[in-house]
C-alpha cells in the first residue's frame, strides 16, 4: 500500500512552488478526467479519438466581427484550459477574424470573446506548465521569442528573444516533468525556462504514414496526456507554400523525435489540447 507523504515533505515541496509561481498561478488538477480536442479551420471544436484520430464536432464556435455580427472564429492555432481562472483559451491564427488574439470560449454558447490582441502574429504555441499553471507561448518568426502570459488578463511578457532555433513549426507542450518542448522545422527542441537556452533532441523521423504530398511537414500543435505523459500532435502535410492538404493525429516520442501516425483526419485540424471532460457539452 502506498504511504501518504509526510507533512514535513509537503511543506518542503510547497514552499519553493509558491515562490516560483506567485499568487496568480494555480497548478492544474492532474486527477481530473480529460478529453483530447482540436479545432478546424473555422475554429469549431472537435473531440479527437486517441486511437484512430477521428474527430467529432462538439462546439460550433462564433465571435463578433467589427459590426457586432456573429461570424466564424477562423483558424485556431492553439488552445488550452486555464485551471486557475476556469477558462478555455483560444489562440487564433494570423488570418482569423481576430488575428493573433487570445480569446476565451463560452462552452455553453460557443461564442469566443477577445481577451487580448498582443500583436499581428498568430498565437500558435500556447502551453501550460503541469505544476505551476504558468502559461507560455513560442513564436517562431524572425525573432524566435518565448513569452509568458498573465492567466487573468492575457497580457504577454517577453522572456527571451532571438533564440537560435529554426523559425518554422509551432507545436509546443510541456512534459509531465515540466520540460518545455517545441517542434520546429522537423526538429524537436527543448527550451530552458531559466536561461532560454534551446537544445535539439533530434531530427524528426516519420513512421506509419502513406506517401506525403509535400516535403513541407509541420507539427502544428502538441498536447501531453496528463495521466502518463504520452504526447500527441497534429502533423500538417503541406501541398505548397502555406497550404495544408491533410492533417494526421500523431504520437511524438520526446526522447527520439519519432513521429508515429495514429490516423488521418477528415477535417484540417490544429490547436490540439487536453481539456477537462466536464466542461464539454
Amino acid at each position: 500500500m502506498r504511504r501518504p507523504p509526510s507533512v514535513a515533505w509537503l511543506v518542503l515541496a510547497v514552499i519553493p512552488l509558491l515562490a516560483a509561481c506567485g499568487s496568480d498561478s494555480t497548478a492544474p488538477d492532474m486527477t481530473t478526467a480529460v478529453t483530447l480536442v482540436a479545432a478546424d479551420r473555422d475554429g469549431d471544436v472537435y473531440t479527437i479519438n486517441e486511437t484512430t484520430g477521428a474527430a467529432t464536432l462538439v462546439i460550433n464556435t462564433t465571435t463578433q466581427n467589427a459590426t457586432g455580427t456573429l461570424v466564424d472564429v477562423g483558424v485556431v492555432s492553439s488552445m488550452l484550459w486555464v485551471e486557475s481562472t476556469q477558462r478555455w483559451w483560444l489562440g487564433t491564427g494570423g488570418n482569423a477574424e481576430c488575428d493573433g488574439c487570445i480569446q476565451t470560449l463560452n462552452v455553453s454558447t460557443g461564442v469566443a470573446t477577445t481577451l487580448i490582441q498582443p500583436g499581428n502574429n498568430g498565437i500558435s504555441g500556447l502551453a501550460i506548465h503541469p505544476t505551476t499553471g504558468a502559461i507560455y507561448s513560442w513564436e517562431s518568426d524572425s525573432t524566435n521569442e518565448l513569452y509568458s502570459f498573465d492567466p487573468v488578463t492575457g497580457v504577454p511578457d517577453t522572456l527571451f528573444t532571438g533564440l537560435p532555433m529554426p523559425s518554422s513549426g509551432t507545436g509546443t507542450t510541456f512534459s509531465t516533468g515540466g520540460t518545455l518542448y517545441v517542434a520546429a522545422d522537423e526538429e524537436l527542441w527543448t527550451i530552458n525556462l531559466t536561461t532560454g537556452a534551446p537544445a535539439m533532441i533530434g531530427q524528426m523521423t516519420f513512421t506509419g504514414f502513406p506517401a506525403f504530398n509535400s516535403t513541407s511537414l509541420t507539427v502544428g500543435s502538441m498536447a501531453t496526456r496528463p495521466s502518463d505523459g504520452v504526447v500527441f500532435g497534429v502533423l500538417k502535410d503541406g501541398g505548397g507554400v502555406n497550404s495544408t492538404v491533410v492533417t494526421y493525429l500523431v504520437r511524438v516520442n520526446l526522447t527520439t523525435a519519432e513521429i508515429t501516425n495514429v490516423g488521418p483526419q477528415t477535417e484540417l485540424m490544429d490547436g490540439l489540447a487536453y481539456v477537462p471532460t466536464s466542461v464539454l457539452p
